[in-house]
Order: C-alpha cells, then sequence, then structure tokens
C-alpha cells in the first residue's frame, strides 16, 4: 500500500511517497455507545483547559480583566474563553456552539475552533451578537474525546462593565449519532472591576508546564508477526542513522546508535492527529508514537530484538513545549515516479482559487502569508491515508508547496529552482497555534 501526496487540488499529478508499516494492519475502537447527556459551558479562565481536560480550578463564573484605556478597542486580544463540554463526550465528529456575547464590551477577534477537532471542516462565523461555532468532519474522522474545550474566543475588551457570555446553541455529535445537550451555563468578563458577589476576582494564573501524566496512554496496538506479514518494500520513509535525536510535534526520542531507521509521519483520522512510525530497517519493525503527547500508539514486531530496540526509544521519549515539524520531501519532475510533465505555464485547467500575492490566507487555524507580485493557485485536500492537505501553487514557477493542518510543512514539488525561494517566504510567514 503506498501514501500519496495528494497533488489534484491544485496539480493533475500524484507523487508515490512513503509507505507506513502501520497502514498494513487496521484495528477499530469503534463500537455502541448510549447516547447520554453533553452539557455546554463558558469558562472565563482557560488555564489547564485542554481538549480532554478542564483546568484544576474547573469552569469559573467570572474572571476579573484589567485592560490599559489606550488598549480599550484597539483590535488586539485582551481576554480569553473557552467554549468548554462535560459530559458523555465521546469522540465528537460534528458540533454546534453558538455563543452570545455583549458587542459593547467585547469583540472577538480570532478563535480556534479546532480543538477537539483537528482537520476538520469549520463553518464558523461572526455576526454581532453571536459568534456561530460549526464545526464537522467530512471524511469519516473523529475528534479527542473527553471532557474539555470545543472552542477558544480571543477577545479584544472595548469598554469596562461585566460582559456577560451565554449558548444561542449547543449541539454534540458523535459516532454514536446525536448526543442531549445543554447549554445552561454563563461566564462573565469583569472588565477593570472586581467580579460580581460569588465570581472569582483575580486574573487567571499563569498556564503550567505540560507533563506527560501517567495512565493516560492507550493500550498499544500490536498484531502478531503472522498477522504483519513481510515488511514492504522498498522503504520510502525519510532514513535517519541513529546516535541522535529526533524531535516531530512535542516529542523528542533518541534514537539507538549503530542502527538505520527509517521514520513518516502522517494525519491518522482516527486518532485525528500526528502519529510518526519510526522503522527499525534491519529488524522490518515498527514503533508508532503519538505526536501530542508521546503516547505508545503501536508496535510492529517482527522480529523479538524489536521489543529491546523501541523500549530504549520510548524510555528516551522527552515532551517538550515546542512543536517541530518533519524535514519535508523536495521532489522535482525529473525524479521517478512522477510520470508526466509540468503543468500548463499559465495554470489554466488547474483547480484551486486564482489568488494573487500579498495578502493573507488561513488553513484552519495556520495563517500565512502569499508573497506581493506574483500569482498563486490556493486550495485543499485529504489524502488517503495522510487526511488533510493545503496547497499553493505557484504559478510562475509552475511549483506547488503542501503543508499540513498544524502548520508543518510535509513536501514540495518544483519545477523551477526559483520557487524555493518563494516557499521558504511563504513558510516563514506561517503561525502555528498551540496545540
Amino acid at each position: 500500500m503506498r501514501k500519496l501526496v495528494g497533488l489534484a487540488a491544485i496539480v493533475v499529478v500524484a507523487l508515490a511517497v512513503a509507505v507506513p508499516l502501520s497502514l498494513r494492519f487496521r484495528g477499530s475502537d469503534e463500537g455502541a455507545y448510549a447516547q447520554g447527556s453533553v452539557h455546554f459551558d463558558i469558562d472565563p479562565d482557560i488555564t489547564g483547559n485542554t481538549a480532554r481536560s478542564i483546568g484544576p480550578g474547573g469552569v469559573e463564573d467570572c474572571v476579573r480583566v484589567d485592560v490599559a484605556p489606550e488598549s480599550l478597542g484597539d483590535g488586539a486580544a485582551d481576554a480569553t474563553i473557552d467554549v468548554v463540554v462535560q459530559g458523555d463526550t465521546l469522540a465528537p465528529v460534528a458540533y454546534d456552539a453558538w455563543v452570545i456575547y455583549e458587542p459593547t464590551n467585547v469583540d472577538p477577534v480570532s478563535w480556534n475552533d479546532l480543538i477537539k477537532l483537528p482537520g476538520a471542516a469549520s463553518m464558523t462565523a461572526k455576526a454581532a451578537p453571536q459568534l456561530s461555532g460549526g464545526v464537522g468532519y467530512l471524511s469519516g474522522a473523529a475528534g479527542r474525546p473527553g471532557d474539555g474545550t470545543l472552542l477558544r474566543i480571543d477577545l479584544d475588551v472595548i469598554s469596562a462593565g461585566v460582559a456577560s457570555f451565554s449558548f444561542a446553541k449547543g449541539a454534540y455529535l458523535s459516532a454514536a449519532g446525536a448526543h442531549p445537550t445543554t447549554t445552561t451555563g454563563t461566564g462573565q468578563l469583569a472588565i477593570n472591576q472586581d467580579c460580581p458577589a460569588g465570581g472569582q476576582g483575580a486574573g487567571p494564573a499563569a498556564s503550567p508546564t505540560p507533563t506527560r501524566q501517567p495512565g493516560i496512554c492507550p493500550t498499544p496496538v500490536r498484531p502478531t508477526a503472522e498477522e504483519l506479514g513481510p515488511p514492504p518494500t522498498p522503504i520510502w520513509e525519510q532514513p535517519v542513522q541513529g546516535g541522535v535525536p529526533y524531535s516531530e510535534g512535542y516529542v523528542t526520542v533518541r534514537l539507538p546508535a549503530g542502527r538505520e531507521f527509517s521514520i513518516v509521519s502522517y494525519w491518522s483520522h482516527d486518532e485525528s492527529g500526528i502519529l510518526i512510525e519510526i522503522g527499525d530497517v534491519q529488524l522490518g519493525s515498527g514503533l508508532v508514537i503519538r505526536g501530542e503527547d508521546g503516547c505508545e500508539r503501536a508496535r510492529f514486531v517482527r522480529q523479538p530484538a524489536a521489543d529491546a530496540v523501541f523500549d530504549e526509544i520510548m524510555g528516551s521519549l522527552e515532551i517538550g513545549l515546542t512543536y517541530a515539524c518533519p524535514l519535508p520531501v523536495r521532489t522535482t519532475y525529473e525524479d521517478p515516479p512522477v510520470p508526466v510533465g509540468p503543468p500548463p505555464a499559465d495554470g489554466s485547467g488547474l483547480p484551486g482559487e486564482r489568488v494573487q500575492g500579498g495578502v493573507p490566507f488561513k488553513f484552519g487555524q495556520t495563517a500565512l502569508q502569499l508573497p506581493a507580485g506574483r500569482e498563486f493557485l490556493v486550495g485543499g485536500g485529504l489524502s488517503d491515508p495522510g487526511g488533510p492537505f493545503f496547497a499553493v501553487y505557484d504559478i510562475q514557477t509552475r511549483s506547488s508547496l503542501f503543508l499540513r493542518p498544524d502548520g508543518c510543512e510535509t513536501s514540495r514539488m518544483i519545477w523551477d529552482p526559483a520557487a524555493d525561494a518563494v516557499f521558504d517566504g511563504i513558510v516563514g510567514s506561517l503561525r502555528v497555534p498551540a496545540q
């Protein structure tokens, strides 16, 4: 089975690259679930909130925010609130969260609506006094289960006073179907004054340093050697010599010296995130790690000696605060196995939105700037396996740049070497959110 980095959204060509060992065995955690109730709430203190957890203080009723007079209404974010869910929070496939706010006090200037559903399609829109959050997968994927944050909203504070937030609608859909929901929760920001009686008077504390918590990783998948069969050949993943650290996502591992490894990462529909697969070339075996939290997700052991190698790698694992991207693949039209020549010089007949440079673009929560004075085709799509991607086609050089939902560059298809400088500028403009 071959992984295709799809070019169909921009260029009608497909480039065969990595062959994840894990794709030779696919299990399923699906089952029949009861559709219990999900409760929507607004937390004005986002400290410790994640896709799968609510901070140690729980959901606060009110938080005080102090904003200098010269910063009021300047368009910059002064405060942040979370829409959180609690209850029967199975892995979501879609949700609606319509938040009513007070436009005389605050204005939503940005938001992250993909915290629980990375890579999903966003339909979120603002029309004062309501921010209509709406997100859903188009590919059959599922998001991150558990109580936690659905939607994070950054607010420009316009005037002092108590700003209240409530719901017009809340809906939660998992593989089990639509869940009954309640949206009685409200939240408040007290701007340059104390909270009303019963609320929290101080502002939120600094976010704690994230650490791995024992007991949160699922049991790794481990098929037998007979179920796996022989390893795929040839191995096209990124070759890495042992004895050096390798970082991707929040994960850093040290690869044992004196061995050759083959590394590939890909967007998993089942995990709704990046999986890193480390293949021991000599032993034909693979270890799969989640890039978000370092959990071991699977082992594909064809020779028993691989366990000692993989135990050493997992023992070296560290979780960092900085998100790291893998080394992207650079391919030219002269490189096999591309079967055709370059696209038309004027980009005619190619799908995608034709855009003049000099403007910012957003893919999910990733923002990028297209260089001025050039014309591009931009668009997105899905590769299977692999997941969603965003592509930028530079018409002048007839070359393409591909990005993941987390903002990582995955590959370039180059016809004219001058494209590298163009794409370096685009990648340098990326603003990737904290995961």
